[in-house]
């Protein structure tokens, strides 16, 4: 009859228990396998002697009634191999909690800069209708027949005054284009609305020369044309009239000069975010017009002409004036 074992009290099962625990190379590991030799332990695996003895012990038998089986040694081998293994499932686990902790934060990155946006636009003044506000107070009323005060002269292309601000012969150079602006030295608070309003005589039908009302918030202008790299600017040129705006795109309009037709008058009316643009009393374009919302901005008039162009005697901005709502 086999015996029953106390798994607490049994002092070889104990030992063996100790032996397994404590691993290889310790003394209780040295102590049971020498003393497992001594009674004719003959597998060469120490692990396979120690768990086959224990195995024997607690199953109530003696250690040499009965061997290990194959079913036992390949249990035991995918045990150890699964043990082995376990680090492997660890890696994947860390390497995925810290992809999903680079996402959170990126999220919360994300999140932060939004509402950051949101609140600086919050800020802005709300857009208005500007077909609805009426610009009644004159600021800047301008008779361009004479060098004026306050305005200061740029790029290559000459200006002269004769009846009107004229640009004069363009001289010969590398660049495709050559300009002259003129431009007025006083800033205007992007919050506030304001109107320009410039009269123009038409270059002739054949002329090269372009002419242009232009808005812009970085008065870093170049030094061969006179163009700033962030501006609106109303635009005629052989007949046909366009909008540049500061993100660089073309706007098209449909307006026509009519077949006598000598002089336009050309209205911008802008506020913090929007603009609407009038060329002889008609409405050429509207929307928003991407000039910074936190600079001030600055308002001028400019000539564009091939380079070594002839001037165009009929060109001529005659004068310029600048008006805001009446408070």
């Amino acid at each position: 009859m086999a015996r029953t074992l106390d798994f607490q009290s049994d002092p070889q099962l104990i030992a063996l228990t100790d032996a397994l625990r404590a691993g290889p190379g310790s003394p209780q590991w040295r102590e049971a396998v020498n003393r497992l030799r001594a009674q004719g332990g003959d597998q060469a695996d120490e692990y396979l002697l120690l768990c086959t003895a224990r195995e024997h012990l607690a199953s109530g038998r003696n250690y040499r009634e009965i061997h290990a089986s194959l079913g036992f040694s390949r249990k035991l081998l995918q045990a150890v191999e699964q043990e082995h293994a376990a680090p492997s499932r660890i890696a994947p686990t860390a390497g995925m909690i810290a992809l999903l902790c680079g996402v959170v934060v990126i999220a919360v990155l994300a999140s932060l800069g939004y509402f950051v946006w949101r609140s600086s636009e919050a800020n802005w003044p709300p857009r208005q209708d500007l077909s609805q506000v009426y610009f009644t107070e004159t600021v800047l009323d301008e008779r361009l027949d004479d060098a004026l005060k306050g305005w200061r002269r740029l790029g290559t292309l000459p200006l002269r005054f004769e009846k009107g601000l004229a640009a004069g012969d363009a001289p010969a150079g590398d660049a495709e284009f050559v300009g002259g602006a003129l431009l007025w030295e006083q800033s205007v608070l992007p919050s506030k609305p304001m109107q320009i309003e410039a009269t123009l005589r038409l270059p002739a039908p054949e002329s090269n020369t372009v002419a242009q009302v232009f808005v812009t918030d970085d008065p870093s202008f170049s030094d061969a044309r006179a163009t700033s790299p962030h501006e609106l600017a109303w635009t005629y040129r052989a007949g046909a009239v366009s909008i540049a705006l500061p993100s660089g795109r073309i706007e098209a309009s449909q307006f026509k000069p009519g077949p006598k037709q000598q002089t336009i008058e050309v209205r911008i009316q802008f506020d913090a975010q929007s603009a609407a643009i009038y060329t002889g009393g008609k409405r050429v374009w509207t929307g928003a017009h991407g000039l910074s919302a936190a600079k001030p901005r600055f308002i001028g008039v400019r000539f564009l002409a091939p380079a070594g162009e002839k001037a165009d005697p009929a060109a001529a901005f005659t004068s310029i004036q600048l008006k805001k709502p009446r408070p």
